[in-house]
């Protein structure tokens, strides 16, 4: 019985442990895709920043 006893804990703590790697995964995947966004948020702004820039110059070019 008293094996038992212990048995149980052990299992509620390897599901806590369970529980603790899958929040951990999960936060690493958002933080992973929130970089990714960030990435490729920041090259179209670097994009259209550029596009922006260009035509400002060309238009003062025209002018």
């Amino acid at each position: 019985e008293s094996a038992e006893k212990t048995q149980s804990p052990t299992t509620f703590s390897s599901a806590t442990v369970r529980d603790t790697v899958n929040s951990t995964i999960n936060k690493t995947i958002e933080v992973v895709k929130g970089t990714y966004d960030n990435i490729v948020g920041s090259i179209k702004n670097t994009d259209a920043d550029q596009k922006s820039e260009d035509n400002s110059g060309k238009v003062k070019v025209d002018k």
